[in-house]
């Protein structure tokens, strides 16, 4: 269930719209980025790498629009539909505020809702999960959480958190709820040192979800690991093939 290797070989483009949320949710999966001053991403710098970036991997390409909240960002739609001609899958993690966008139902393939809001009789009837991190101060109310989405068939993509020290415990109450709901859609992931780690991470011990891929910063700087602090300005396709060498990945995703 705790799955290492699922994305192993998948090298991604996450682009973060913006720093700025109108949330503010405690189990939040991006809380690696700094809150003030508010960015939002240059649309010209964002169609310069999402061209670049689809170029580069051609049929495996792959698009995150995330955030903070990407629904806030005044250019939100005109990038996703800029993006969409490049690829036929387009990923969009939001708290629920880019469900507002109906038009683009049909243009974007996979919604991933991160917050206990009640969007499922929206997230019903389009391809959408509700993503969860499972905290000691939610865990009592997992139960609740996983049957409240899983009696609509919403599918439930459920994380551990990642600061805990009891990552353990929190693992085996995501198996024994699962267990308990054998005909609802649940997956996790696993929250840890992952193997099939590349040469940016020969040095980290950090706890991930290691999200193999370019990412785009609120401010328009990039870097192959949200967590590492250097950064620099996006200028062209030579930093895409970097981060795509950074990080390992089987001869096989060709």
């Amino acid at each position: 269930m705790f799955d290492k290797q699922i994305h192993k070989n998948d090298f991604r483009l996450r682009l973060l719209l913006t720093n700025d949320c109108n949330r503010n949710c405690y189990h939040c999966l991006n809380d690696f980025q700094p809150k003030k001053p508010v960015h939002y991403l240059d649309f010209t710098v964002a169609k310069k790498v999402i061209y670049d970036y689809c170029v580069f991997m051609g049929r495996r390409a792959k698009i995150e629009f995330s955030g903070g909240e990407p629904g806030l960002h005044p250019k939100f739609k005109d990038m996703v539909l800029y993006a969409k001609q490049f690829l036929p899958t387009i990923k969009v993690n939001t708290n629920g505020t880019a469900l507002k966008y109906s038009n683009l139902f049909n243009i974007v393939n996979k919604w991933h809702v991160g917050a206990m809001y009640p969007y499922r009789y929206m997230m019903k009837s389009i391809n959408a999960q509700i993503q969860i991190v499972v905290t000691e101060k939610n865990l009592a109310i997992l139960d609740a959480i996983v049957s409240y989405y899983g009696e609509y068939r919403i599918p439930i993509k459920l994380f551990t958190d990642f600061f805990s020290n009891k990552t353990s415990m929190l693992q085996k109450q995501i198996e024994i709820v699962s267990k308990k709901y054998p005909n609802y859609t649940i997956k996790s992931r696993y929250t840890g040192i992952q193997e099939n780690r590349g040469k940016l991470c020969s040095d980290c011990n950090k706890k991930c979800i290691t999200l193999k891929a370019l990412w785009v910063f609120p401010d328009g700087t990039v870097s192959a690991c949200p967590q590492k602090k250097k950064r620099s300005p996006y200028y062209g396709i030579s930093q895409i093939i970097d981060a795509f060498k950074a990080h390992k990945i089987e001869e096989s995703w060709i």
